[in-house]
């Protein structure tokens, strides 16, 4: 049989072969349809085990399904529908325009703003300063200079801030996956009654009435403080460094802080306190221990959260790229001096040449301002929070699972408590 499928093989591929020298197919379905079965090798425990079975019942026991059967259990009804809509060449066409649109859209709304009008305006009144003095100032400079003096520092620094936007994402899904365990462990585990059987558990019962409640209410008031910690205005701005009447500003911002940290670690303090309430009605110690290891890990997120929010990539390193929109227009004035002078194409061109060289940068410059605090939305922007972490959606889903959790740890109660009274009933 092997030899067989090894044959038909071979011959699918010299027909492939022959068909032409390039596929059309991702080789990986090729070799989802080469795997039509997979069975298990007998070995000599199989073997022993056959002569009770038969070598044909042995052989169907431990058949594996091949991976085409087990693809067929992974289907998505929607990206299907979407991906036969986006098949359509009028759809394709139409997705091509709406993507170029919407390109310019973000560009114009990137880089649209009063500090663009600034740089646009300073930038062409010192290319005409220089294009009308271009018999003394035209020069032919290269352009190497402007790449590896602020284009080459800004793509880092971009580089830099989205890697701690992706850092971000990655410790905000660590700390809701561990408020959602410890939501999910504290309002479901549940262990026998002392002196009851151990097939009933109903250790639960003996806890006080609104337990499920508080527990819920704790998690979703973790979740709240969090939010409101993350989500305060960006205070290490240079401007909230050197002038004093921004102090007032950052301090109060850091008092705020101060304030939300001191109401999570009394959430902390009550998480434990009810493990240890757990404890007193039968909760098994190694339980509790996972359980208080889980408070840990949320102590732990929290913190990398907050250094994400508080520590910020250099300062310096961010005024040096601002400093230079309105130093380089100097120094690379000359060029555009030569381009008006040399190359005949008008004061005009010279212009908006320059001008959209120190708007370009600006841009990079933006960008990397948006990503610099990654829970800041800017709601003063025509695109506040385009590459911010969404964290009102990702929390208001942790806030459903938790409200799913508790519907569901007070209907098994109160099914555990009429199982309890049942068995009460027949022991009388």
């Amino acid at each position: 049989a092997q030899k067989l499928r090894l044959s038909k093989h071979k011959k699918k591929d010299k027909d492939d072969d022959h068909r032409g020298s390039f596929r059309t197919r991702d080789p990986y379905h090729d070799f989802y349809e080469s795997a039509t079965k997979a069975v298990a090798p007998a070995t000599p425990a199989w073997e022993s085990i056959a002569s009770g079975i038969g070598a044909d019942g042995l052989q169907e026991a431990i058949r594996v399904p091949s991976l085409v059967q087990c693809a067929k259990e992974f289907h998505n009804e929607e990206a299907q529908r979407y991906n036969k809509k986006a098949a359509r060449p009028v759809h394709r066409t139409a997705n091509t325009f709406a993507n170029i649109v919407a390109a310019f859209y973000i560009f114009l709304v990137s880089t649209a703003g009063i500090e663009a009008f600034l740089v646009g305006t300073y930038s062409m009144l010192v290319t005409y300063f220089y294009c009308e003095r271009a018999e003394d100032f035209a020069v032919k400079l290269d352009f190497a200079f402007l790449a590896f003096a602020v284009v080459f520092p800004l793509t880092f620094l971009i580089q830099q801030s989205f890697t701690r936007r992706e850092q971000a994402l990655m410790r905000l899904a660590d700390f809701r996956a561990a408020v959602l365990s410890t939501a999910l462990v504290t309002l479901t585990m549940d262990w026998p009654q002392p002196g009851q059987n151990k097939t009933f558990t109903g250790g639960r019962l003996a806890l006080p009435e609104r337990f499920n409640q508080a527990i819920a209410s704790d998690c979703k008031q973790l979740l709240q403080l969090v939010y409101e910690y993350l989500s305060m205005p960006s205070v290490s701005h240079a401007r909230h460094i050197v002038f004093a009447y921004k102090h007032r500003g950052t301090k109060r911002v850091h008092a705020l802080q101060n304030e939300i940290m001191k109401q999570i670690h009394d959430l902390m303090y009550d998480f434990s306190m009810h493990t240890e309430e757990m404890r007193k009605h039968g909760f098994p110690s190694g339980e509790a221990s996972r359980l208080h290891q889980y408070h840990q890990y949320l102590t732990q997120r929290f913190e990398h959260l907050r250094y994400l929010k508080y520590y910020r990539t250099p300062q310096a390193t961010r005024s040096f790229g601002r400093v230079y929109l309105f130093i380089l227009p100097w120094l690379a004035g000359p060029y555009f001096a030569w381009v008006y002078e040399e190359q005949n194409v008008g004061l005009t061109f010279a212009l908006l040449l320059s001008c959209f060289t120190f708007l370009m940068l600006l841009g990079l410059l933006n960008t990397q301002q948006a990503l610099e605090d990654p829970f800041w939305s800017d709601l003063t922007s025509f695109t506040p929070g385009i590459d911010a972490v969404k964290l009102d959606f990702e929390f208001a889903v942790a806030v459903q699972a938790i409200e799913q959790y508790l519907a569901q740890a007070e209907a098994q109660n109160a099914m555990d408590r009429i199982q309890l009274s049942r068995v009460d009933t027949t022991e009388i």
